[in-house]
Parts: structure tokens; sequence; C-alpha cells
């Protein structure tokens, strides 16, 4: 299996949400090298629309990365 061009990390916490590519170097260690983020309006403790407005940040960020 061929190694992956790069790794990618996702972080839905409570707010805000990242994404973020890293790359290997040579020595095997790991390169930040794109990271967007956003933020989500309201109050997550109390906020019905949470999920969906989740996923439409997640979608946006991966469009800005021109990831698939």
């Amino acid at each position: 299996m061929a190694a992956p061009k790069g790794i990618l990390a996702l972080n839905a916490g409570t707010q805000p949400i990242s994404l973020a590519e890293f790359q290997r170097n040579a020595d095997g260690g790991l390169i930040l090298t794109r990271l967007r983020q956003s933020e989500i309006l309201g109050d997550p403790s109390v906020d019905s629309s949470r999920s969906a407005q989740t996923k439409m940040q997640v979608e946006q960020l991966v469009s800005e990365l021109g990831l698939k």
C-alpha cells in the first residue's frame, strides 16, 4: 500500500471547528501545511441546530482546502 500524501485532522469540539493538513518530513515528523478554522454561532449546549451548523462548516472547510 502506498503511503498517504497527507494527514488530515478535524477538531469539531465546541467552538471553533478546525481542519488541518499535515505532511511527513524526511525524518518521519509532521509539518503543518494548511489550517482552516470556522466558528459556529450560538450556544453549543442549547442550540438545536448545532449538528446542521457543524456539517455545513466542515463542508465549507473541506471546500476551502480543495479536498474531496
